[in-house]
């Protein structure tokens, strides 16, 4: 991946995805679920397949020191954002889910960013959803 010049001391790169210095990420790609979501009518009481895409930047500093995964921000955090949301109460809203899930990824302050897509793959041919860039105002 070929990067570009910096802006706002961010490096631009061609992924569509600008790094921050210093920070790793962690990711879910493709992570698909049948799940009872959506305000229309049509989708009360019926499940539907979700994707999620959700890429996390991680401080960097301390990780691998070790070779402990008590000691970095695992992917699993993504993972049980997704399920504890899901499972407390019935969301109408893709985008209520997405800050849902970021806000969780953020809690962690190694977290910097949190990049989630959520898509809805069963109301049209593709997919239709949401995507949110969310910041970690804690440094």
């Amino acid at each position: 991946m070929r990067e570009n010049s910096s802006k706002n001391g961010y490096k631009i790169s061609n992924s569509g995805y600008d790094s921050i210095p210093g920070c790793d990420k962690i990711f879910l790609s493709d992570y698909v679920i049948s799940v009872e979501i959506g305000a229309f009518e049509s989708e009360i009481g019926k499940k539907q397949k979700i994707r999620f895409n959700v890429v996390v930047d991680v401080r960097n500093e301390e990780i691998f020191r070790y070779d402990e995964v008590e000691d970095i921000l695992s992917y699993e955090i993504i993972i049980g954002a997704i399920k504890f949301h899901l499972s407390d109460k019935r969301i109408n809203l893709l985008e209520t889910l997405a800050e849902l899930i970021a806000k969780s990824c953020l809690s962690d302050v190694r977290a910097r960013r949190a990049k989630v897509r959520i898509e809805k793959l069963d109301r049209v041919p593709g997919s239709l959803g949401v995507e949110i860039v969310r910041l970690n105002e804690v440094d």
